[in-house]
């Protein structure tokens, strides 16, 4: 008989969630000794590079580059505000630091940097990013945290038409086995809830 995946989750919490102190407070605690490697949206950062980029004309690639480094830079916000969180650059150091009780933040950025499969334009933001982490670290969930809520029944790939999610992010979820939720402002709350049941081997 084939042993069930340990459960792991990424969550990716969107960089406008950070506007919000309080919420992201709660979220954060939501995830304090659960399996899950925390993923950083960009925010205000990746804002600033789309800005500068229709101001000075540089290239899709670069803006791609800038906003993954954003992305980066968010990671580091959360390790100086929360204790818990650590930033890591491995799947190997994220399951160490879980199974101390911490929580870890996605800070390896350069991991999505020079793929094929990975568009380097603004197609791909921390949502596609977020799937691909899912991939690349064998989770079994999935959870893309989000300061509007989802619309009812849209697929991924009405999702990305509707602007709730990246134009890419259909791609790179098909790609992921698992389970993939989003979570609005109206289930911040029941996060905790949300995530997989269970602990990682020791």
């Amino acid at each position: 008989m084939r042993s069930r995946p340990a459960p792991l989750a990424v969550v990716k919490i969107g960089g406008s969630v950070f506007e919000r102190r309080a919420d992201l407070d709660r979220l954060v605690g939501a995830l304090a000794g659960r399996s899950v490697i925390l993923l950083a949206g960009g925010g205000r950062l990746a804002d600033a590079v789309r800005v500068a980029q229709t101001d000075l004309g540089f290239s899709d690639a670069l803006a791609h580059r800038l906003a993954i480094d954003a992305m980066a830079r968010s990671a580091e916000i959360l390790e100086n505000l929360y204790p818990d969180c650590r930033a890591v650059s491995a799947a190997e150091a994220a399951l160490r630091m879980i199974r101390r009780g911490l929580t870890p933040v996605w800070g390896g950025l350069g991991c999505f940097l020079d793929r094929p499969e990975i568009a380097a334009g603004w197609s791909v933001t921390s949502d596609s990013l977020g799937a691909v982490l899912a991939r690349d670290v064998a989770a079994t969930d999935l959870i893309l945290v989000k300061s509007a809520e989802p619309p009812a029944g849209a697929d991924f790939a009405a999702l990305g038409r509707a602007g709730y999610v990246d134009a890419d992010f259909a791609l790179h979820a098909s790609a992921f086995s698992g389970t993939v939720r989003f979570v609005g402002p109206a289930d911040y709350d029941r996060l905790s809830a949300f995530l997989p049941a269970g602990d990682l081997a020791a």
